[in-house]
């Protein structure tokens, strides 16, 4: 369960990006369909890696055990903080280079919640950004080929990005909906809402 004390960090965070989505959702068009499944993708993964970086600030005892630091990296930091944010972005990069279904899971497990999240749209949203980033050739011709014109191709792209975008902005509002469920039981039985 999430603590009361970041709750309202995390779905201003939430929020803030979910309109961004939609205002690209909005936007996409044959012109621009690429670059912003991009930047939409970039976004959703940015604010999982924020509201973890948060949370496990906030709670450390979450982080792995053998999660290290050797003593002479902990001679180049300043200050306890700069150790503490080492050692969070050391235990989040190890958990973020899996694909993005895994790091969601990871997401969802540490912070002890109920999500459901759908394996294979999460592996088709991360494909397709793949194809999209490192073989955009092959994704265009795959396209061309399956519907025998370009317009075919543009329009089912823009189709499916949309979608992809779509369900990622309904996977953060679960997520705020699962966060803000024992904030309000909580809150109701100390009579605070």
């Amino acid at each position: 369960m999430i603590n009361i004390f970041i709750c309202d960090d995390v779905i201003n965070t939430i929020s803030t990006t979910t309109s961004e989505l939609n205002d690209l959702l909005i936007s996409i068009d044959n012109s621009n369909y690429k670059p912003y499944y991009i930047y939409a993708y970039s976004i959703f993964e940015s604010t999982i890696t924020e509201i973890l970086r948060y949370y496990l600030t906030a709670f450390p005892y979450k982080i792995d055990n053998n999660t290290s630091i050797c003593n002479k990296e902990i001679l180049n930091f300043s200050k306890h903080s700069d150790i503490m944010n080492y050692i969070v972005d050391k235990f989040i990069r190890k958990n973020s280079s899996n694909s993005l279904y895994e790091y969601l899971s990871f997401f969802i497990d540490i912070q002890d919640l109920q999500i459901e999240i759908n394996k294979t749209k999460i592996s088709e949203i991360s494909d397709l950004r793949n194809i999209i980033v490192h073989d955009d050739i092959k994704y265009s011709l795959i396209y061309t080929h399956n519907c025998n014109s370009s317009k075919c191709s543009d329009e089912s792209s823009i189709a499916i990005c949309r979608e992809n975008i779509a369900y990622l902005i309904e996977l953060l509002n679960i997520y705020k909906k699962s966060m803000r469920r024992p904030f309000q039981v909580l809150c109701k039985r100390q009579k605070l809402i």
